[in-house]
Parts: structure tokens; C-alpha cells; sequence
């Protein structure tokens, strides 16, 4: 058995144990069953391998976590609690990041809540999270000369600079235009949300589907997603969930105290929540690498 093939084993052993026990001890499992499946996405990754350009430098093989875990943080907020991403040529996190094309070098300290934010499972949590920018569904409207994309701003975005602002903290979506009225005003689908006109070139149609170049897949749909960190790129979903359950696991693990008191239902103001995203955790993340491991897969066929 080579290493990708144990590695993914031990993967779906990891989640099989993890939705078999308590929310105490699930995010070891849930992390550690993700980090594993990691180790076999970079074993299959051409852009990990000896005879890429970059081969020297990026191989597969990793060691460490390459994020920090700072002990002591029970007086911030649970969702402004912060990772910090610490990489080099060997860790884990890189490795991933490299395999499925997020980006990982420039990150440095992310706020939790951020990472929870561009999920599609954090929209029951969206009041809770709405300081930070969420992920944007794609969906377009045709109009005679064009296509337009529907942008959520939120509440209290009223001026341009300040969508324009919002705008551009989403790499994909920097130097489209407002659809603007004949007032000179945004055209709005809704009271939180404005048009963008989408450039020419942006969208692959086929057939009824129209997908737009350069978007993140979520459970076979497109999404934008923001900057996160330092970043001036977006991380992957599957990278943002590497992130949280790893937060989740070192607490779980180095803080077993606190960890237990944040899921008490009848103290903590964010049990529910919390739980719902291990809930979650076990469906997104095997989908998630299903589809990262179809994609790598049809990459290999093709380069063959």
C-alpha cells in the first residue's frame, strides 16, 4: 500500500471514530483525520513532485503543522481568538495549501471568525459573524448587453468607496465595475446587496451553465471568497476548515478546560454554535476532498 492509499485510510478512519464520539474529543479526530488526508492530496500533487520546476524546494513529504497554537487566550472572544500561520519548506499546512492552489505564505495571524465567516455553513451563524466579509454564492442576472453579478454588501454600506472597498477585498472580483443607474447610483437586486457588472470573458458558458473563471468550488457550487489574514489571496475551503479544526483540536487538546466550558450548553453563549460546525465538519470536509481528490486525479490523466 503506498503512502496515498494509507493515508486516506487512515483519513476515513479518523472521521468514521470522530462521528462516533462526543464533541469533547471530536475536533482530534476531525483535524487529524484531515491533516492525514492532506498527506495523501500532496503525494498525488504535480506541483509537489521531484520532476516539477519547483520540486527541489516544494516535496511532499512533510513535518510539523506549520500554524501556531497560542495557549492563553480564554479572555478574547471565542471568534476573535487567533491562528497564526508559520510556514516553511516541510509543514503539513503548506504542503496541502500547494496541492489544492490555496494560497499559505503571506497569511500570518487570522482571526477565527474570519475562517468561519467564508463558509457556507456559518450562514445560521451570520449575526454572530457579521464583521467579517462571508463568502458570495455566484449568481448572475442577464440583461441585453451583458451579464451582471449580484454582490452582498451587508447593512451600513451605503456609500461607493465603501462597497468599492468591500469589493476589493475579494482577489477575484478587483476592478469590476458598480452597475450604477442613470442617478449615478448602484443598482441594487436588494437592500444588502448591488450589481456588478461582470467583464467580458469572465464567464465559460456551456450549455444552461454558466460558470465564472477563477471560482472556489463548495459541494459542486461556485463561490467568491474574501482575503483572509495578511493574505492578498483567498485560502480554500478545504484550507479554512484545516485551520478552524485545527484551532479546535489544540484547545480541545492543550486546554481541555476551557474547550469543555465553551460547549457547555447552559454556560457558554457559543456551545450551539460550536457544535453545529462539528456537525457540519463531518459532512463538508469528506466532500470537500472528494472533490479536490477528482480534481488531481483528472489533472494526472490529462498531464499523462
Amino acid at each position: 500500500m503506498d503512502v496515498f492509499q494509507a493515508a486516506l485510510e487512515q483519513a476515513q478512519q479518523q472521521y468514521k471514530a470522530a462521528a462516533a464520539i462526543g464533541y469533547e474529543s471530536r475536533p482530534l479526530n476531525l483535524f487529524y483525520g484531515l491533516s492525514q488526508a492532506g498527506r495523501a492530496l500532496a503525494a498525488i500533487s504535480p506541483k509537489l513532485r521531484g520532476n516539477h520546476p519547483e520540486g527541489a524546494q516544494k516535496n511532499w513529504e512533510s513535518s510539523g503543522h506549520g500554524v501556531g497554537f497560542q495557549l492563553g487566550q480564554l479572555s478574547t472572544p471565542f471568534w476573535d481568538r487567533e491562528i497564526e500561520v508559520l510556514p516553511n519548506r516541510r509543514d503539513s499546512f503548506s504542503r496541502a495549501s500547494i496541492a489544492v492552489g490555496s494560497t499559505y505564505v503571506d497569511v500570518g495571524r487570522v482571526t477565527l471568525g474570519s475562517l468561519v465567516a467564508q463558509l457556507p455553513e456559518s450562514l445560521p451563524l451570520r449575526e454572530r459573524l457579521e464583521r467579517w466579509d462571508s463568502y458570495m454564492k455566484v449568481n448572475f442576472t442577464s440583461r441585453t448587453d451583458g451579464r451582471l453579478l449580484a454582490f452582498d454588501i451587508g447593512r451600513g454600506v451605503d456609500s461607493i468607496s465603501a462597497i468599492q472597498a468591500k469589493i476589493d477585498r475579494y482577489p477575484l472580483l478587483r476592478g469590476w465595475s458598480l452597475y450604477l443607474d442613470r442617478e449615478g447610483q448602484p443598482r441594487r437586486p436588494s437592500e444588502t446587496s448591488v450589481y456588478l457588472d461582470v467583464p467580458e470573458g469572465s464567464v465559460d458558458a456551456t450549455g444552461y451553465v454558466n460558470k465564472l473563471r477563477g471560482a472556489s468550488t463548495y459541494a459542486g457550487n461556485q463561490v467568491i471568497l474574501p482575503v483572509a489574514g495578511q493574505a492578498e489571496s483567498v485560502i480554500e475551503p478545504i484550507m479554512a476548515w484545516w485551520l478552524i479544526l485545527f484551532d479546535f483540536s489544540m484547545l480541545a487538546r492543550y486546554e481541555p478546560r476551557a474547550w469543555t466550558n465553551a460547549l457547555h450548553i447552559g454556560r457558554s453563549e457559543v456551545a450551539s454554535q460550536v457544535e453545529f460546525l462539528l456537525d457540519a465538519a463531518l459532512i463538508a470536509v469528506p466532500e470537500l476532498l472528494a472533490e479536490q481528490l477528482e480534481r488531481l486525479t483528472a489533472n494526472d490523466e490529462s498531464d499523462g
